[in-house]
């Protein structure tokens, strides 16, 4: 019951597998654009098994297969707007110029996970303890309210306390 009322903490973010070729848009300046749209016409023809590598520019990640990754993990290397371009994408097509934090890309996209809540048995552990804690904050806020019926409560300053010679 916990799970199903609280289902968004829970839920796991999409994942991506992808192949990019980068170009820089440093060393190529606008140039970039147009090379990148002459040469996605050719990787149309050569599918995922394009040599990524060879057809990029040098790039400081190196790393031209993204697999398995969340969109959060995608944009830590490569920039937001890159990364939320991804949900938008076809699976199995060469696309772009897309435009990283880096320059531009033109992107094949293997595979999206698209975002779900996982089974109980499967994050158990996380859910009892989420639980737990939650129980434990509603029984110290049940606690404070009672002892504050009992009890006047004065809340000061720290500089009220050292003004007042304590």
């Amino acid at each position: 019951t916990f799970l199903k009322d609280n289902a968004p903490r829970f839920k796991q973010s999409p994942r991506y597998s992808l192949i990019h070729v980068y170009l820089s848009t440093e060393t190529r300046g606008q140039r970039a654009f147009d090379d990148a749209r002459l040469l996605l016409q050719d990787l149309h023809e050569q599918g995922p098994d394009a040599d990524a590598l060879a057809l990029s520019d040098p790039f400081a990640l190196h790393d031209h297969r993204l697999m398995n990754r969340t969109e959060h993990e995608i944009a830590g290397l490569l920039g937001r707007r890159f990364a939320r371009t991804l949900s938008e994408l076809p699976i199995g097509q060469w696309q772009g110029p897309i435009e990283s934090a880096y320059g531009i890309h033109l992107v094949f996209l293997l595979n999206r996970v698209e975002a779900s809540l996982p089974a109980l048995a499967e994050i158990r552990d996380q859910v009892r303890s989420e639980w737990s804690a939650g129980r434990r904050q509603e029984a110290n806020a049940s606690i404070l309210r009672e002892l504050s019926k009992r009890y006047d409560i004065k809340v000061t300053k720290p500089n009220d306390t050292l003004r007042a010679g304590l």
